[in-house]
């Protein structure tokens, strides 16, 4: 690209950031102002007083000029006047083959102590599913090792599987025998 075409771009663009502000603040929900958002948009927290508070959260609400959050971590040290961007990107995760066999928060930040994640490329969380037609064919027996479930409800590698029952019926014991 030339400069002058860089330029013209340049020219054209609005370079301020776009924010809002806290106007109420309470232990599960967030009031602000001054964004215009929809519902289910991510929004980051910015504290004023230090750049490296900051939280995500998600719009749940809008009521004329407010918007109501629901932040996906804790929110101690935001006053209200702190700051709130839209995210353009949405909710994405960072993923690659490094995530494989890691244990991760729901950020897919590490939580094994075995360094950071190289993150190969970003997937929304929302997305549509696989058609399923066209999906691959279900072809490989998957033994789980509980004779019950292998004689009469037999499973293949690829398949998803619902468990539903009641509490304290053993959902859990079958997943570890599984």
């Amino acid at each position: 690209m030339n400069l002058e075409k860089l330029r013209s771009k340049l020219g054209k663009e609005n370079l301020s950031a776009i924010f809002g502000e806290i106007t109420k603040i309470s232990a599960t929900s967030i009031e602000i102002r001054g964004l215009k958002t929809g519902v289910g948009d991510i929004v980051k927290l910015v504290s004023n007083e230090n750049e490296n508070l900051n939280t995500l959260a998600m719009v749940v609400e809008i009521k004329e000029q407010f918007s109501y959050l629901s932040p996906f971590s804790f929110i101690e040290g935001f006053k209200i006047g702190d700051r709130a961007f839209i995210s353009d990107a949405g909710m994405q995760i960072g993923v690659s083959d490094e995530l494989l066999g890691r244990v991760v928060d729901p950020f897919m930040r590490p939580k094994d102590g075995k360094g950071a994640i190289e993150v190969s490329k970003y997937m929304p969380i929302m997305r549509a599913p696989i058609d399923a037609m066209k999906r691959g064919l279900i072809e490989e027996v998957f033994p789980v090792g509980v004779k019950t479930i292998d004689a009469l409800l037999t499973c293949g590698v690829g398949q998803k599987l619902g468990i539903f029952a009641g509490s304290g019926v053993g959902k859990s014991t079958l997943m570890g025998m599984i």
